[in-house]
């Protein structure tokens, strides 16, 4: 795309969805370490001074595309659970959750890095107590009183696991996305009668 076909872009369209998206390309290609406001401005045909009409700085951009790819996970893997029936809820979230990371390996670490972000963001806090519902975990509202039960921390702990392990490819190297299916359906309904009981 030619920079003023990326310019006429953002003149009809939403410069912060655009950025954001910009985010997540140069994480799929590049890694979080190349995501630059100058370059995002760039890429998406604007001027660099445009992009703090909407973020004050880098942690800002990088909150709000953890704010984004938390909502995105949570949609996601709700859709799965409330197509499930209802003894299979925590086997579907679990599944969901894991390959939501798998398919989306960039958002999903950029929403736990909170050296890069602010983890004391109300938008983020709300987006990762709708990722804690998932799993009945209840979450924390970001204040001092941590009130996770011991089962649900082993819920989100032993998925949120599981999902590092196959995105950083410990556990899906050299195996068949059939066996790690299978694998993963396995480990899971090990864990749903703990937590059932």
């Amino acid at each position: 795309m030619s920079k003023q076909a990326k310019r006429r872009a953002y003149h009809h369209g939403d410069v912060y969805q655009a950025v954001l998206d910009e985010v997540e390309r140069t994480v799929a290609r590049q890694g979080l370490e190349a995501v630059t406001m100058r370059g995002c401005a760039k890429a998406v045909g604007v001027a660099h001074s445009a992009l703090f009409r909407h973020f004050s700085d880098k942690r800002d951009l990088l909150t709000a595309f953890a704010i984004r790819s938390a909502r995105r996970m949570a949609a996601a893997v709700n859709e799965d659970v409330s197509r499930a029936a209802a003894k299979k809820k925590f086997l579907a979230a679990g599944l969901g959750y894991i390959n939501y990371a798998r398919r989306n390996p960039g958002p999903f670490r950029v929403i736990f890095r909170e050296d890069v972000i602010d983890p004391t963001d109300a938008d983020y806090l709300q987006a990762m107590d709708g990722l804690a519902a998932i799993l009945a975990l209840g979450g924390h509202g970001g204040g001092n009183d941590l009130s996770l039960s011991p089962k649900a921390l082993l819920a989100w702990s032993s998925v949120h696991g599981l999902a590092t392990l196959c995105v950083d490819g410990s556990l899906s190297r050299d195996v068949t996305e059939d066996a790690l299916e299978k694998l993963l359906q396995k480990t899971l309904r090990q864990l749903a009668p703990v937590l059932d009981g």
